[in-house]
């Protein structure tokens, strides 16, 4: 039954970010397109990130063979976790975080850097730009952390 929870949940999450992805590539063609204001905190850009979180390492030459072989690795030993805990929560926050990893392993692979659109700021605080899978990975690993503390 974990597998079958794990496999529709991340699913879920990829077909979520994969759907926005191609909707704000594909359709609101935001890459023509200058910053949109959604809130005045949140705006909607188009950032290609070939590194890691914070554009860390975005100039590597090899570096997308290398996360795309890290991450899938990463998800290997996730998916492995998720098969042995019985603790509910550390099982949902696993399959977050399988399927953020996953919808940011597709975008390497197909576009050779991450699509990034959610830019988020508030009273000088600006946070990178971010997308779909990096908030599920966010909230599975804050899930996880949660978890263990309390439960």
């Amino acid at each position: 039954m974990n597998n079958l929870k794990l496999f529709i949940i991340s699913s879920l999450g990829i077909f979520a970010d994969q759907l926005h992805k191609y909707y704000m590539i594909n359709i609101y063609k935001i890459s023509q397109k200058a910053p949109a204001e959604i809130f005045e905190y949140l705006n909607f850009v188009m950032v290609w990130n070939r590194g890691i979180s914070f554009g860390m390492f975005n100039n590597l030459a090899a570096a997308n063979y290398f996360f795309i072989f890290f991450s899938t690795c990463v998800v290997i030993f996730i998916i492995f976790l998720a098969n042995k805990t019985i603790n509910k929560i550390e099982h949902l926050s696993f399959c977050l975080i399988v399927g953020g990893a996953i919808g940011n392993i597709i975008d390497r692979i197909n576009y050779g850097a991450v699509a990034d659109f959610f830019d988020f700021h508030i009273k000088g605080y600006h946070w990178p730009a971010f997308n779909i899978a990096d908030a599920l990975i966010f909230c599975g690993a804050a899930l996880f952390i949660l978890s263990n503390l309390f439960y």
